[in-house]
């Protein structure tokens, strides 16, 4: 999941902005796919769906979930509406949360350049990175070359 942040910036620009990542990210989702978007609410985290090609009404519930809250954009379309990875079967991009404040040396580090670089979090310092890949990846090469891409950076769960 990645965290997206309302940033101040006007409200038609940022929701044209996170409609494209979300095109980046589910353009070449399958039939009937799905965008899954998590948020925290009082009760806890909260969760909406999306059809992969609703990017208008999904940006738009971002943008607006954000201003007041957390907001977490599943990188893997959904086959359904559940955001574990049992509801994933295809992926198209692999990622890693840099969020340490040597997160900029670890980008440089990495073998292949980041196609997309998302500054989110309370560490502005610290960058996610998401990699749209070109072709459809199994499930577990996925979780293998997110745990590689991780490790040589230093992201979240590098152990």
């Amino acid at each position: 999941m990645r965290a997206v942040h309302a940033s101040g910036a006007p409200q038609a620009r940022e929701t044209s902005d996170v409609q494209r990542y979300l095109h980046a990210l589910h353009g070449r989702a399958t039939a009937g796919a799905l965008i899954e978007v998590r948020y925290r609410h009082r009760d806890g985290m909260r969760h909406a769906f999306f059809k992969h090609t609703d990017t208008t009404v999904a940006a738009r519930t971002i943008v607006r979930l954000g201003i007041s809250s957390d907001v977490y954009v599943g990188v893997a379309p959904r086959r359904t509406r559940h955001g574990g990875k049992h509801a994933i079967n295809e992926v198209w991009a692999l990622w890693a949360d840099l969020d340490t404040l040597d997160a900029h040396q670890a980008l440089e580090q990495l073998p292949v350049a980041p196609a997309i670089l998302i500054a989110s979090g309370i560490i502005r310092s610290g960058l996610a990175r998401a990699r749209c890949a070109s072709g459809d990846i199994r499930r577990r090469h996925v979780i293998s070359g997110a745990r590689a891409i991780r490790v040589v950076s230093g992201g979240d769960d590098a152990r």
